[in-house]
């Protein structure tokens, strides 16, 4: 079972997937998210990139409580939108009881080369809520060490002065 969903979820990004003249294809999205699948909400999306900075981010393997309770399928829509420099712009869906319901998006990608998404929920059965998604890429190399803070000195010390 698993051996096939993997092999759909190449397939899916070998479609998705924006592709130089030479058929090389091309990193997923622009930046340090370097590759085409993240982990999202217990389940798995393709991240694509085309044209004029466009992004698309489609369910591969989506969670599967979600399927049965908010009809979520492969290729469902995640969010779209542009890439302005390191800046996602765009928009989002959430699944809900009452559908999909889309909202606008900005975000980036951060040191650990997740892409963070956040936006303000329209919900139809509470209050709007401010919500991040984050989309953790699979199979990359953990991002470098951040360089450590010098030390302070001890508390019965003071600090050099010049």
């Amino acid at each position: 079972m698993r051996s096939s969903l993997a092999a759909a979820a190449l397939a899916l990004l070998l479609q998705l997937a924006p592709a130089h003249a030479d058929g090389e294809l091309v990193p997923a999205v622009a930046g340090p998210l370097v590759g085409g699948l993240a982990r999202y909400e217990g389940g798995t999306v393709a991240i694509s990139s085309g044209p004029g900075g466009n992004a698309l981010i489609t369910f591969v393997v989506p969670r599967p409580s979600w399927i049965t309770r908010y009809r979520v399928t492969t290729g469902s829509l995640v969010a779209s939108g542009l890439w302005r420099a390191d800046r996602f712009v765009g928009e989002a869906w959430v699944f809900t009881g009452c559908g999909p319901i889309p909202f606008p998006v900005r975000g980036t990608v951060d040191q650990t080369r997740a892409l963070v998404l956040v936006g303000t929920v329209p919900y139809c059965d509470r209050p709007p809520a401010v919500t991040v998604l984050r989309f953790v890429p699979i199979g990359l190399p953990p991002p470098p060490p951040v360089a450590a803070a010098p030390a302070l000195p001890p508390p019965d010390q003071e600090f050099p002065t010049k």
